[in-house]
């Protein structure tokens, strides 16, 4: 919950001897950090979606380079980055001085409180810092696993991948990153970390048909003319997929909304067949979708998917009967 609503849970009360609450206090502090230096504001709001461990300037400055390499996700809307050493380093400062972090030799780190208070104030632009996140700690992560020299980087690394991995469904560089984080962890002798990484990594399958009893089935039956044959064919779709039900990772649910299109989606791409009236399942167009920004046609498809899951009703396991 204190992850979700931080800001409104640390805005109740005032502690004594402060003149607001925590968010308050924190959010004024990062409005004047923005006057003095918006880049450093912009750090501030992109590490806040980083774990609450020591975060390396060189990362910082490498998600610079993200904007200006060509990447198919717009990040103007985060605001810019230092470019370099330097300029990092200033910004981590006035980070510091405006009590919202600390910093020592091994980079800045903010208490977990302020980076969920900043996470609340920026959730409409969650998406876009998650991809950032994303690319940036792909970025930073070392080439090879199995030589010791690279051993304490992937180590500064480990807590950082781990609180982004589980949003790791939506950006597919980071599953590969952490794939990479998984075999570091065998090879250095961590083998029960890896073991719940992996478990953590395991692909997820789900599948949201209509129920075959709704009143939107048989409004899409009268629509197609297919005489009352459509709760069948979900029916026979359903018995294909019994078996599936038992296997880990995968879940079957029935929802009962108005259907608009079909939606099929593997990591990064999608192919959506919008319905058209008085059409056949054949008959309706194919379109075939990858993301390339955290905004567009494939997150609204994608977002809805997430809606309608969140209505569905999850079968049980086949042996459950």
């Amino acid at each position: 919950m204190i992850d979700k609503e931080a800001a409104y849970i640390l805005d109740q009360g005032i502690t004594r001897g402060y003149e607001g609450s925590l968010a308050a206090v924190t959010l004024i502090a990062k409005t004047r950090l923005a006057d003095i230096n918006p880049a450093a504001a912009h750090v501030l709001l992109l590490c806040s979606y980083l774990a609450p461990e020591p975060i390396l300037a060189t990362w910082i400055h490498q998600s610079a380079n993200l904007y200006e390499s060509g990447s198919a996700t717009d990040f103007s809307d985060l605001g810019d980055l230092p470019k370099n050493a330097l300029e990092t380093s200033r910004a981590f400062a006035l980070i510091r001085d405006k009590g919202l972090g600390r910093v020592d030799v091994n980079g800045l780190r903010l208490h977990r409180l302020t980076q969920a208070i900043l996470r609340d104030h920026t959730c409409a632009r969650e998406g876009a810092f998650r991809t950032l996140v994303a690319a940036a700690l792909a970025a930073a992560a070392p080439k090879d696993t199995d030589k010791p020299a690279y051993w304490s980087d992937w180590a500064r690394l480990v807590p950082h991948l781990l609180s982004a991995i589980p949003h790791s469904e939506t950006y597919l560089t980071l599953r590969v990153t952490a794939c990479n984080l998984a075999r570091y962890l065998i090879v250095s002798g961590q083998t029960k970390a890896a073991a719940t990484l992996t478990d953590q990594l395991r692909a997820r399958v789900r599948v949201a048909l209509a129920d075959p009893e709704c009143a939107h089935v048989r409004e899409r039956d009268d629509l197609e003319q297919l005489g009352g044959t459509l709760p069948g064919r979900i029916h026979n779709a359903l018995n294909h997929l019994k078996e599936l039900r038992d296997v880990p990772g995968v879940q079957v649910s029935l929802h009962q909304v108005h259907l608009y299109s079909a939606v099929y989606r593997f990591d990064e791409q999608m192919i959506v067949t919008p319905y058209l009236y008085r059409a056949r399942g054949y008959q309706h167009p194919a379109l075939h979708l990858r993301r390339l920004s955290p905004h567009g046609i494939f997150t609204r498809y994608a977002d809805q998917f997430e809606q309608i899951w969140g209505t569905a009703k999850r079968l049980p396991s086949a042996t459950a009967g």
